[in-house]
């Protein structure tokens, strides 16, 4: 996925040189031995369009999050907790992501469980995605967000 390319300094001038950049996520297990080989990819894809154009090319990886994982005894005790603060268990689907996030650090160190509050309300503007222009929290939904934390590490605590 591309972030930014640019190139060129006007409309009508073919320019010499242009710079793509962005980041590459995927969804694989294994992601140590996998993750090598999208790469490999990409550079082919790369090395094969530039060879038919007869252009030069630079790729430079930088080291992004690894996957996020969620532990199954972290994922229980957060629904558990959301009964309290919501009146009823939330069903939690096997959500895949793409997002990148530097929480996923800490989920190859320890149990974790990553949680998304829903905010969105139309009537207060807060249903824009995050990362829109107009993205803007619903600061009274925050209290429930705090809430099901503290009893998620409470209920932890207890085990």
């Amino acid at each position: 996925m591309f972030g930014h390319i640019n190139g060129g300094t006007a409309r009508n001038i073919i320019t010499d040189n242009v710079k793509l950049g962005g980041t590459i996520r995927f969804l694989f297990p294994n992601e140590q031995i996998n993750k090598p080989k999208v790469l490999e990819a990409f550079e082919r894809i790369v090395k094969g369009i530039c060879m038919a154009h007869q252009l030069d090319y630079k790729i430079k990886f930088i080291p992004s999050n690894p996957s996020l994982l969620n532990d199954s005894k972290m994922v229980e005790i957060v629904r558990n907790a959301s009964a309290e603060v919501y009146g009823t268990r939330v069903n939690v689907e096997d959500f895949k992501s793409l997002a990148g996030e530097d929480f996923a650090e800490f989920s190859h160190k320890v149990p974790a469980v990553m949680t998304w509050i829903g905010i969105a309300d139309e009537n207060k503007k807060s249903d824009f995605p995050h990362h829109h222009a107009c993205f803007d929290i619903d600061e009274s939904m925050m209290k429930y967000g705090v809430e099901l934390q503290v009893r998620s590490v409470l209920a932890y605590l207890k085990e």
